[in-house]
Parts: structure tokens; sequence; C-alpha cells
């Protein structure tokens, strides 16, 4: 019989899992950081740099089930989450300096942006054996 989730799908769910997970308790923190007046460029760049560290070792793991050395990877993996954050700043500054929609929304669309760029560079460049 086949088998109806493939290695590949796997990967998709499991780094959704550690993202979803990750990006609620953020997303949660964010919104209480900027209720309690932290400006929101400050409080996206504190929380995305927490969960750039946690997502290392959730997705090293877990979800890539990655056995190469952290020095192998890391390079990698910092200028990955380096491009997403550039993403993330774009997305904000356009959205919300510029069109002024509400920085909450704009960041709840990033986050899926963001995810999506990362999962490719995760799989495609960071996480990829190396010869």
């Amino acid at each position: 019989m086949r088998k109806l989730i493939t290695p590949e799908i796997e990967k998709i769910i499991r780094f959704g899992i550690v993202g979803i997970t990750s990006n609620a308790v953020g997303y949660g923190l964010y919104l209480l950081f900027t209720w309690l007046g932290v400006p929101y460029m400050i409080a996206t760049t504190v929380l995305y740099i927490i969960g750039t560290i946690m997502g290392y070792f959730g997705n090293k793991k877990f979800t890539f089930d990655d056995t190469q050395q952290i020095h192998k990877t890391i390079f990698w993996y910092v200028l990955a989450y380096l491009g997403g954050y550039i993403i993330l700043y774009a997305m904000l500054y356009v959205f919300v300096e510029r069109m002024h929609v509400f920085h909450a929304y704009v960041q709840l669309v990033a986050i899926v942006v963001v995810a999506v760029y990362l999962f490719f560079m995760m799989r495609f460049v960071v996480f990829k054996e190396r010869i």
C-alpha cells in the first residue's frame, strides 16, 4: 500500500508544527509588548532574534533530522533568517509606515510570507547535505 504522507510532506508538517508553536507564542508576546508601549519595530526585532535561535534547534533536528555539525549550517541559517527579517521589515515599512495598515495585521500576514520563504531556505540551502 502506498504511503499517504511522503517524506517531503512530513517535513512540511513538522516545519508547520515548529512554526505555528513558535509564532503563536511570539505573536502573543508581540501583542503584549506593543500593548505595554514597546514600539512595534523594537518588539519585532527582539522577538525575531529569539524566534531565530529557537527555530534553529527545532528545525535542525525535528523538521529536517539534520546531522551536520552546527558550524556547517549556522552561516546559511543566519543568512536565511536575515533575508526573512528584511522581508518582514519591508512589509512593515510599506504597509504600516506608508499605507497606515494596523501593524498587528501586517505581522500576521508577514508570518505566513516569511514562513514560506524560510521553509524553502531551510530545505534547499541550510539543512541540505553538503558534499
